[in-house]
C-alpha cells in the first residue's frame, strides 16, 4: 500500500484559499454581510425547512466522521488523515470563537425578522465551524480521490452545507467564508503533519481509528440527538447505520492490506 500525499492535487490546494479570500473582502468592503444574510436566510421559505435542515447537518462533526467511512473501505490511510485535520480544525475552532466574539444573527435582529431552524446556540458566530469541518472534510476527499465527478460533488455539498448555516439563521456570510477558508487551511496542514508523522499505514492505527468511527456511529444510532426534530433523527439513525454495516468492509480492507505488506 502506498503513501497517500496530496502532490498529485496540487492544483486543488491554492485556488480555493485564493477565491475565499476574494469573495470575504468583497462582501466585507461592500457591506453585503447583511443583505446576503437576509437573502439567503429567506431560501427556507421558499423551498423546504426539512431540506435545509437535512443539509446543515451534513457538516455535523459527528455525522461526517460517519461518513469518513464511505471511503475508508478502499483508502483507510485517510482515517489517520482526518484525525490530525480534525483535530487542527478543533483547535482554531476553539481559539477563533472567543477571540471574534462576533454575535450570532438571532442576538442581532428580532427572531420576527429572521428565520431560524434548530436550536439557538450558545457559542458565538465567527467563524462557522459547521463549515470549516465540512470543507476540512471535502478538501481531504479531493486530496486523496482522483475522481473527477467525486471532487465536484464533494465541494458542491460542502458549499450547499456551509450556505445552510446562514438559511437556518444561526451564521452570517462572512462566519461561512471564513469557515470555508479555515477549514481548507486545516485540511492542507493536517495533511502535512501526516505525511511527516507517517503512521497512516500502520496497521493497529488504522483498526483503532475505524473502531473510534464504529463508536461514533453507535453514538449517533442510540445517543446523540442533533436538535432538529424527529424526522433528522432518524435520517441520522438510518445514515450511522449504513455507514455501521461499512466499516466491515474497511476492517476486511485493513486486513488484507496488512497480508499483502508481509508478502
Amino acid at each position: 500500500m502506498y503513501p497517500s500525499n496530496i502532490k498529485s492535487q496540487e492544483r486543488w490546494l491554492i485556488l480555493p484559499l485564493i477565491i475565499s479570500t476574494l469573495l470575504f473582502a468583497v462582501v466585507y468592503i461592500a457591506k453585503l454581510n447583511t443583505p446576503l444574510f437576509h437573502w439567503f436566510n429567506q431560501f427556507p421559505v421558499s423551498t423546504s425547512p426539512l431540506l435545509w435542515k437535512v443539509i446543515t447537518n451534513i457538516g455535523n462533526g459527528l455525522w461526517i466522521s460517519a461518513l469518513l467511512l464511505l471511503f475508508t473501505w478502499k483508502k483507510p490511510t485517510i482515517l489517520f488523515r482526518w484525525l490530525l485535520i480534525a483535530v487542527t480544525v478543533t483547535l482554531f475552532i476553539k481559539i477563533a470563537k472567543p477571540f471574534f466574539n462576533n454575535p450570532r444573527p438571532y442576538e442581532v435582529f428580532n427572531l420576527g425578522f429572521m428565520n431560524q431552524l434548530g436550536a439557538v446556540l450558545s457559542s458565538k458566530s465567527f467563524p462557522s465551524a459547521h463549515t470549516t469541518t465540512i470543507f476540512a472534510f471535502a478538501a481531504l476527499i479531493i486530496f486523496q480521490f482522483k475522481s473527477a465527478i467525486l471532487k465536484y460533488f464533494i465541494l458542491l455539498i460542502a458549499l450547499l452545507a456551509g450556505i445552510s448555516r446562514i438559511c437556518i439563521g444561526v451564521h452570517w456570510p462572512l462566519d461561512v467564508i471564513a469557515g470555508a477558508f479555515a477549514g481548507w487551511a486545516c485540511a492542507i496542514v493536517g495533511s502535512f503533519v501526516a505525511g511527516l508523522i507517517k503512521l497512516e499505514l500502520n496497521f493497529y492505527v488504522q483498526w483503532i481509528l475505524t473502531s473510534i468511527m464504529v463508536g461514533v456511529c453507535i453514538l449517533l444510532i442510540f445517543f446523540y440527538d442533533p436538535g432538529f426534530g424527529i424526522e433528522i433523527l432518524w435520517l441520522q439513525r438510518g445514515i450511522a447505520i449504513i455507514c455501521l454495516g461499512l466499516s466491515y468492509f474497511t476492517f476486511k480492507k485493513i486486513i488484507y492490506l496488512r497480508k499483502e505488506l508481509k508478502r
